[in-house]
Order: structure tokens, then sequence, then C-alpha cells
């Protein structure tokens, strides 16, 4: 399994890292456009999208993707007090829109449940 995340906090992509690691899926985290776009020629099987990415409009980018992959489970994640963010997430089609907070808690239990699918 693949996860692809794009994230530009170091202490985040560390925790991604620390959650995913011991799942056995592979996380490929990327901080810039011109290397998550190639990323996306052989699909992920789940893309975490860090909602507070510094270089991008993390909407945009997620509409980019519903368009491009329509069926691609997304994960948005956001700072709690960035609603807004989550409510674009929430209708800009993302899968799954949680809190940077909640990811060690809920991200287990996503990947479980794409390895059964």
């Amino acid at each position: 399994m693949k996860v692809l995340a794009y994230v530009t906090d170091l202490f985040f992509e560390s925790k991604l890292s620390q959650v995913v690691q011991p799942t056995g899926a592979d996380l490929v985290t990327v901080s810039s456009l011109y290397k998550f776009l190639p990323e996306m020629e052989n699909p992920p099987d789940l893309v975490v999208l860090d909602m507070n990415a510094a270089g991008i409009s993390p909407t945009s980018l997620l509409a980019q993707l519903r368009s491009r992959h329509d069926t691609l489970p997304v994960l948005c994640c956001a700072d709690s007090e960035q609603e807004e963010l989550i409510r674009q997430a929430k209708e800009g089609g993302a899968n799954h829109v949680m809190e940077r907070d909640d990811v060690e808690d809920r991200l287990p239990e996503i990947l479980s449940g794409l390895e059964k699918s």
C-alpha cells in the first residue's frame, strides 16, 4: 500500500511517518507540486493533504485531485482553529477530514479499512 502525503511541516511529516510505518504501508512525502504531480502518475492508495502546507492552495489542489482521480481516497488535515479550511475540504470532496492532532488516532483505522477493500 502506498500513501502519498503533501506536507511541508517537518513535525507533521514525522508524525505521519510514525503512524504509517507500523502499518506496513509505504509513505511518500512531497513538499512541492513539482514532486507531487509525477507521483500521481501511478496513483497511491491514499493521498494525505496537509491543508496547512506552504506554497499551495490546498482547496485548488483538492479540486485538481478530484477532477483527475474522483475515486481516489483523500484525507485532508488542518489545524483545529482552521474551521473554514476544514469546511472547504469536506465540500471539496475529501473522503476524510480531520484535525492534525487526530491523525495518530484515526489514520491507522483509515489504512486498515483500505487494506480490507
